[in-house]
């Protein structure tokens, strides 16, 4: 959904830079729909009209 790979979240969780909200579930990392599409939504910039 992202296009990003296991490692490139991996790396986002662990640097703090404010990838999708997750939820541990033991050693496990899920992410649910919402907190993807909130993500995407947050990231989406507008390069406005196109003439």
């Amino acid at each position: 959904m992202l296009g990003v790979s296991v490692r490139t979240l991996q790396n986002w969780r662990y640097e703090g830079r404010g990838g999708p909200t997750y939820v541990k579930v033991g050693a496990n990392v899920r992410y649910t729909g919402q907190a993807l599409i909130d993500f995407i939504a947050a990231h989406t910039v507008d390069m406005g009209e196109v003439a």
